[in-house]
């Protein structure tokens, strides 16, 4: 492992996020769930796409019995030729019930299933899990749960079973001599015969405050992970063993550790410095190897992966402004490695550890940036943020061309301005700049400058409660400038421009009857463009044009029905020659419906409809219907 460079994080130490809290302790297990017991479903299909989506939370918990389930579905279905699909689904459940002061019998489950054949390679996998045990409270704040079942896992047509072990620990503010300290924690082991899979995790956090505003924190973090995967045996496995698949290991091992300071230094200044180091090692092996097919051996490899990372911000409040200030250091050291056989050829495996080594790279980003936000006055309000970042990427195998370094600056500039209590105004100007340079010749045809601008006026208009209307503006720029494109005529630079108009305006002429206005413009342009001169030779052209009003009527306080209609065009044009000239265009119009129905404040019953009839230049009128439904119920 090579020394890391950054100096500034050679200071200290420390790392990441805690582990959340135990699913079966009292405390947890409430304040999470309690506001949360919602059914959502929502379902939408537009043209041949159908989507689905559903979610379901409830727990109920008092002083001797605690349960709490959760449910996320999701599925989608594109129709065509053949018949796509995806379908997902994540169930969980936890209960507890009290057997006397200290001790709870505890049980827990989890079901995940996946189909899905539109990525390369159909895939079917479930992972179905059930333990029991008992749940110890020496302590208010110590918790112990020992568990023990079955885990069941199908992979394809794998199907692999075996005993699940789980332990959590849970020991929560406990202080000693000011210090607060936290330690939370789990294992997950099973042992499926063929396969095995490990989830251990631990988060020890310990806390001081040593003064008004100020505060100490230390934070160390162990990870330890296992998955056992089926993949297709190649021909000189399926040869030697005689089995159709393999088995790939992945293993993941990690260490961290982070330390934030927070100082309260006066005069509404504050102070925070954090420095994190993680360390991780990524395994991957495979169970079979047929050493006599030299050319066809899998090698298990080894990722070695060190990240250091620095932040320090400064924090000034005054009664008009709030200033933020800071930079960011951090690291981060890869190293690919072979894990060598005995017996094979040193040969072959100095060629294979060479490809291993040819992904080796480090990377040092920097940042600085700084937020400013001001009220200048009783009607205005002036924002600034911007940063600046440099990214040094270096890869030490000469064979890899990947080094580089990017230059990145983000600037956004806003004005917000209130006339009057009904009539206020927006301007933001952003400009986004980017650089990046390849170091080796090879790939130095891609050194480019990436220069993004954006202008967007908005006007708010809210002469009475029921009238609100919302006017914006946005012009847009994005240039791509090669470095070389003057001296490599296969190289070209390339504009996008875009100019936007939109109007959004809802009334209520009534307290029942309103009715609601959606108008949107966009031109852009995309051509190629020669920086020095800033000369364009614009190649298409886009307008678009979307047109949208509703009438809503309001029955009692719970139903909403709405019915409108809405239009999109878009023309498209070339260039030849430096000459527009019209290629096609795109309309497509349709009545829409829309019902609500409020059940309560959180409940609520969502329809809505688009009957489309498409047609493009020189084609036949298409019809295609449109729907989207949300369901959702909160006890």
């Amino acid at each position: 492992m090579k020394i890391l460079r950054s100096p500034l994080l050679l200071l200290c130490v420390f790392s990441s996020p805690l582990f959340s809290q135990l699913p079966l302790q009292r405390s947890s297990l409430h304040s999470a769930f309690r506001d949360s017991n919602t059914v959502v479903t929502r379902f939408e299909r537009n043209v041949n796409t159908y989507l689905w989506n559903g979610v379901l939370r409830y727990s109920v918990a008092d002083s001797g019995f605690l349960f709490s389930l959760s449910d996320y579905f999701t599925s989608s279905l594109i129709r065509r030729q053949f018949r796509s699909f995806r379908d997902e689904q994540n169930f969980s459940f936890t209960a507890a019930k009290k057997l006397s002061a200290n001790v709870f019998v505890a049980t827990e489950g989890q079901s995940f299933f996946l189909s899905d054949n539109q990525t390369l390679g159909a895939s079917n996998a479930g992972i179905h899990s059930g333990v029991v045990g008992i749940q110890y409270r020496p302590r208010e704040n110590i918790t112990l749960t020992p568990l023990v079942g079955m885990r069941y896992d199908k992979q394809g047509v794998q199907r692999d079973d075996g005993m699940n072990y789980r332990l959590y620990a849970l020991v929560d503010a406990i202080e000693v001599s000011n210090y607060r300290t936290s330690l939370n924690g789990h294992l997950n082991y099973a042992d499926l015969g063929s396969r095995l899979f490990k989830n251990n995790v631990a988060t020890l956090d310990i806390t001081t405050v040593f003064a008004p505003g100020s505060a100490d924190s230390l934070r160390i973090r162990r990870i330890a992970n296992r998955n056992d995967f089926y993949i297709p045996a190649d021909s000189s496995v399926i040869r030697g063993f005689g089995v159709a698949s393999n088995i790939r290991s992945r293993t993941e091992e990690l260490w961290g550790i982070s330390n934030a300071l927070d100082y309260h230094i006066g005069s509404g200044i504050e102070m925070q410095f954090t420095v994190d180091i993680e360390s991780r090692v990524v395994d991957n092996a495979f169970r079979y190897k047929n050493l006599s097919d030299i050319n066809s051996i899998l090698f298990n490899t080894s990722v070695q992966e060190l990240l250091l990372s620095g932040r320090l911000s400064l924090r000034y409040v005054s009664s008009s402004t709030v200033t933020t200030i800071g930079m960011v250091l951090g690291e981060r050291d890869e190293r690919h490695q072979l894990q060598r056989i005995n017996g094979v050829d040193n040969l072959v495996q100095d060629i294979r550890a060479r490809q291993e080594s040819k992904l080796d790279n480090t990377a040092v980003r920097s940042t600085l940036y700084a937020d400013v936000v001001s009220e200048v006055s009783t009607t205005d309000r002036l924002s600034f943020s911007g940063s600046f970042g440099v990214l040094q990427y270096d890869t030490p195998d000469s064979l890899n061309t990947d080094d580089r370094d990017e230059l990145l600056m983000n600037f956004t500039l806003r004005e917000h301005h209130r006339f009057s209590h009904v009539l206020s105004a927006t301007m933001t100007a952003e400009a986004t700049l980017a650089h990046t340079v390849y170091l080796k010749r090879d790939k130095s045809a891609n050194n480019n400058w990436n220069r993004i601008f954006r202008l967007s006026p908005e006007v708010r208009f809210t002469p009475s409660p029921s009238l609100t209307m919302v006017n914006s503006f946005e012009v847009l720029a994005n240039y791509t400038v090669f470095d070389f494109e003057s001296l490599i005529p296969s190289v070209k630079s390339y504009s996008y421009r875009q100019v936007a108009f939109l109007d959004s305006t809802s009334y209520d002429i009534t307290q029942r009857v309103g009715v609601d206005l959606f108008a949107y413009i966009r031109i852009f342009e995309r051509g190629e463009l020669r920086w020095k001169e800033f000369v364009e030779r614009p190649l298409q052209r886009f307008e678009e044009f979307t047109f949208s009003p509703q009438f809503r009527y309001t029955y009692g306080d719970r139903w909403m029905f709405a019915a409108g209609f809405r239009s999109f065009a878009q023309k498209r044009f070339r260039y030849l020659n430096n000459t527009r000239q019209f290629e096609s265009t795109l309309l497509s119009a349709g009545p829409t419906a829309r019902v609500q129905l409020t059940l309560s404040q959180q409940s609520f019953i969502d329809i809505h409809g688009w009957k489309e009839f498409q047609r493009l230049t020189g084609g036949s009128i298409q019809e295609f219907s449109n729907v989207m439904m949300t369901v959702r119920y909160t006890i």
